[in-house]
């Protein structure tokens, strides 16, 4: 990331943490794709519990 050319950081959306989550995971484990978006929500409400930490 280079700031010295005044852009911000793009933020991620949890949908977005969510896939590059499943996407590593998948490289480890099988993943049934038929059941993406089961994945994609849980990974979401894992992330939200994250923020409720901080």
């Amino acid at each position: 990331m280079n700031m010295s050319w005044g852009h911000e950081a793009k933020k991620l959306t949890q949908r977005e943490k969510a896939e590059i989550i499943l996407e590593a995971l998948s490289y480890y484990v099988e993943i049934d794709w038929n059941f993406r978006e089961f994945y994609l929500k849980g990974i979401e409400r894992g992330l939200e519990k994250l923020e409720e930490v901080k």
